[in-house]
């Protein structure tokens, strides 16, 4: 047990009694209340973005393995226990292949016979060949995480070259495979909720906010216990300046994908291409647009272009912190406007109307987010916070 992560441990039982216990009761009330199609499109954004976290820190160890570097060793231990919560992950996704009728217009026959464009997609989008392509995804995210996670363990203890020199191969050669897999999922879980609409960048943004919302999420945990040994002892002002304008790095990249992706479709102005812009830019979806764009892009590039804002742990956290709630205002703002119509017998598939949040997405959300982090502090509190015996330790302390 993790002694440096009491704080932690404390809050890992009533996270986990108050996740299933929401959840629970929430689909209950979904039931009851004939609003299913509510529940499982806020089950989708809490899973998304609890799958997003797990996957986007295997890519974040990958990329430290490759490149190196002190800020690695800061953030090894919420990464590593974020990476591990994928086989729970992957059992969260079981509710959305039963609730699949509720999300996905393309799995209802009904919807299919009626448009042409659906009967063409069918080879591809169809419930069997979905779950396959699901269950290969999970099969290489854990494949390549428990693979990295024994060489890693064994490179604590040894620091052999010849270690190292395999967990890079492998980060090498699992970063290409996620890369497809991410953009694969990202179009069969959240692109085809509206199966006509289509965007190529839209698997490569999905990669980069899973990157940004793991490194957001990794300093936030990490910064907040800053104060604990010894991560107090590599907790340095230039440390945390590295992963300052490393997060500064990734939220220009997402910010620069999101406005690209907008502007080729504007400038294009194509029907099929601009319907699923139109509904985000009205209404009260238009003010969430403008929060996305004020405070998940403007606010935390201001801030981060203050080097006394990176050099300190609770302003970094700030600025983490603002971040991850702002991608998972993102997440409602990508999943509702594409889910079927709520409230009618099926979801409403097919009926023109724009969704608002209901209560119901918010508390499944946030339960499912809820269950995820009691996980998440089971496995961060089984190891000390840093990895003391690595040469990246001495690196960081030499470096600050």
């Amino acid at each position: 047990m993790n002694p440096e992560a009491n704080g932690l441990t404390r809050l890992q039982m009533p996270m986990l009694i108050i996740g299933l216990m929401t959840l629970a009761g929430v689909a209950m009330g979904a039931v009851f209340s004939h609003q299913q199609a509510i529940f499982f499109r806020g089950y989708l954004v809490g899973f998304l973005f609890c799958a997003g976290i797990a996957i986007g820190a295997l890519a974040v160890l990958m990329i430290q393995y490759l490149t190196g570097g002190a800020w690695g060793v800061v953030i090894r231990r919420p990464l590593e226990a974020a990476r591990q919560t994928l086989p729970l992950v992957a059992l969260m996704f079981v509710p959305i292949v039963l609730g699949i009728h509720y999300l996905y217009i393309w799995s209802n026959p009904e919807e299919v016979s009626a448009n042409h464009l659906l009967e063409l997609k069918t080879p591809y989008l169809n419930l069997s060949f979905f779950v396959v392509r699901a269950l290969f995804y999970f099969a290489v995210w854990v494949g390549v995480a428990t693979v990295m996670s024994k060489w890693a363990s064994r490179y604590e203890s040894d620091n052999s070259p010849r270690t190292l020199l395999r967990l890079r191969q492998l980060s090498g050669f699992g970063l290409l495979g996620l890369a497809l897999t991410v953009t694969f999922s990202a179009i069969d879980w959240a692109m085809s909720l509206d199966p006509t609409w289509y965007s190529t960048m839209y698997g490569l943004s999905f990669i980069v906010g899973h990157i940004l919302s793991a490194l957001a999420f990794s300093i936030l945990v990490i910064t907040s216990l800053a104060r604990t040994r010894p991560v107090s002892e590599v907790m340095l002002p230039a440390v945390l300046r590295d992963l300052g304008n490393l997060l500064f790095a990734f939220i220009m990249l997402w910010a620069y994908l999101a406005f690209s992706q907008f502007l080729l479709i504007w400038y294009a102005n194509l029907r099929e291409e601009v319907t699923w812009y139109l509904p985000r830019m009205h209404g009260g979806w238009g003010w969430i647009s403008g929060l996305l764009i004020l405070f998940h892009f403007f606010v935390p590039f201001f801030l981060l272009l203050n080097r006394r804002v990176k050099d300190q742990a609770p302003t970094l956290r700030l600025v983490a912190g603002l971040v991850i709630v702002m991608h998972l205002v993102d997440l409602f703002w990508t999943v509702v406007p594409s889910a079927p119509r709520a409230g009618a017998h099926g979801g409403g598939h097919g009926e023109a109307a724009v969704n608002a949040i209901h209560w119901i997405d918010l508390v499944t959300a946030l339960g499912l987010i809820t269950l995820w982090a009691g996980f998440f502090v089971s496995r961060l509190r089984t190891r000390t916070l840093v990895p003391m015996n690595e040469p990246f330790v001495q690196e960081a302390l030499n470096h600050g």
